[in-house]
């Protein structure tokens, strides 16, 4: 220890200059994070070090870097996804539809909730998860799931296929066909390679116009009837509804539908119950015009699973 003044004020000196170099040689941190700058800081303790929002207007390509990510759109877009190998296992990404529905779109052959697409409707979101090899979405609090929300213009039929996870159903929108006949649902068990055309559908009918509401059963069909026997003309805008369930089950799919179709220029309302005869899991199905007609309209198809 120094013994005199003097020799004390240098070795103060010297205490004060190896302080001094120690602080220069260690860098400011925050947060206890390692990190040099509060915004660092925030992102090393954010989920896997990054949380990362941005705004989109058209079709986007998710990639690796957009891990974690939240993005907004603005307008309807179709998302594709990179090759799920690529993009590792863990990987998630956010997606908010606030201007028109999008489209998520695997890379390849891969498939996201076993479809080779997902519906997102406007005013909804979407957490996307990889697993390496394919995609899922995280389960919302809805059970009901989008498959999709078709579009068709003089269209022979809807085919809605990959729906062997679903158990129920739903079918809801406006059909106008080009030539007067019934419209109705035929199954497919091998994924729309072919479906089931016998007189293998029954149902029973509640329907009336100005008049007191009939009922009848009617004769099997090729088809689960979504319209009375009586069809409905060409050309008329008819709202549809229709439930099925057990659909993937190895039973009977049966199932419900409302319409008001036009038949002869008279509005005519009705309600069928029906069912497949068939038990066997079904994994597709296809709308069409008994008619022979084709089918104009929009039609949102929904699932939950089972």
């Amino acid at each position: 220890m120094p013994s005199t003044p003097i020799e004390s004020a240098k070795y103060n000196a010297t205490i004060d200059d190896l302080v001094a170099d120690a602080n220069l040689a260690r860098p400011v941190v925050a947060g206890g994070t390692g990190a040099t700058s509060a915004s660092a800081a925030q992102t090393a303790l954010s989920l896997d070090n990054k949380v990362v929002y941005a705004a989109k207007s058209g079709n986007y390509t998710a990639l690796a870097a957009d891990n974690n990510a939240v993005h907004r759109y603005a307008a309807a877009a179709t998302v594709s996804l990179t090759a799920a190998a690529t993009l590792g296992s863990s990987w998630h990404y956010t997606v908010v539809a606030d201007g028109g529905a999008l489209t998520i779109d695997p890379n390849g052959a891969e498939t996201i909730n076993g479809a080779a697409t997902l519906a997102v409707p406007n005013g909804t979101s979407a957490t996307i998860i990889c697993d390496g090899t394919s995609f899922f979405t995280v389960i919302r609090s809805s059970p009901w799931e989008t498959v999709g929300l078709f579009t068709l213009s003089a269209a022979s039929s809807l085919i809605v296929t990959d729906q062997a996870a679903s158990r129920f159903l739903r079918i809801s929108g406006f059909l106008s066909q080009s030539a007067l006949g019934i419209i109705a649902i035929q199954m497919s068990a091998n994924n729309g390679s072919s479906f089931d055309t016998a007189n293998n559908y029954f149902a029973q009918s509640i329907a009336g116009s100005t008049t007191t509401p009939s009922a009848q059963n009617q004769a099997p069909t090729s088809g689960m009837l979504l319209t009375d026997s009586f069809g409905s003309d060409a050309s008329s805008n008819t709202p549809i509804t229709v439930e099925m369930f057990e659909f993937n089950q190895a039973v009977q799919t049966s199932g419900f539908s409302k319409a008001v179709a036009s038949f002869s220029g008279i509005r005519k309302a009705s309600r069928m119950s029906f069912f497949h005869t068939v038990s066997a899991a079904q994994n597709a199905f296809r709308i069409i015009n008994s008619g022979g007609g084709t089918l104009t309209g929009t039609l949102l198809v929904e699932r939950m699973r089972g």
